[in-house]
């Protein structure tokens, strides 16, 4: 017999699905496929995060903003409502000027069909408060110590040095 709190989180798991589902249907990728990264759905402040694929024969190839993404990876992150949207614009716009101003392999935030940057899904019955979600593009991780990471990690220097002036 499940206790209470699997069946509790067996019923959130459900809802953060459907909730991923309705998100990308703002961004207008419906038929993408989506795998679970990390499930924090019982923490107030991290965000629960997808992977999200676009099938290499889908229907839904080629987006408003980014064009051809057949086979693209892309990153779904949903915060409860303790994240403000203030704090969270921040963060995009933050991540959107280091896509623009340097050359470190940072997610890039990307619009929804609307152009929405940040994504509002609205309250639900079973869901007491609104999600706020976020589209970025995948960035692979080749580790800490590679070559790559290191060189990334010069990069961050000047701008970071910058900040505390």
């Amino acid at each position: 017999m499940k206790s209470y709190e699997e069946i509790a989180q067996l019923g959130t798991g459900k809802i953060q699905w459907r909730l991923a589902e309705e998100a990308l249907d703002k961004y207008g990728l419906s038929e993408a496929e989506l795998d679970l990264l990390s499930d924090t759905e019982h923490s107030t402040f991290e965000p629960t995060i997808f992977r999200v694929t676009v099938p290499a024969e889908s229907a839904c190839a080629v987006h408003p903003y980014l064009g051809r993404i057949a086979g693209a990876q892309f990153v779904l992150k949903i915060y409860r409502e303790s994240q403000s949207l203030a704090e969270l614009y921040s963060e995009v716009v933050y991540l959107l000027a280091l896509c623009r101003d340097t050359e470190l392999a940072v997610p890039e935030p990307v619009p929804s069909l609307r152009g929405d940057l940040i994504v509002e899904l609205p309250k639900e019955k079973s869901i007491s408060e609104l999600r706020l979600c976020v589209l970025l593009r995948w960035v692979e991780d080749e580790g800490l110590y590679s070559a790559t990471a290191l060189e990334e990690s010069e990069k961050v220097d000047a701008p970071i040095a910058s900040l505390h002036l």
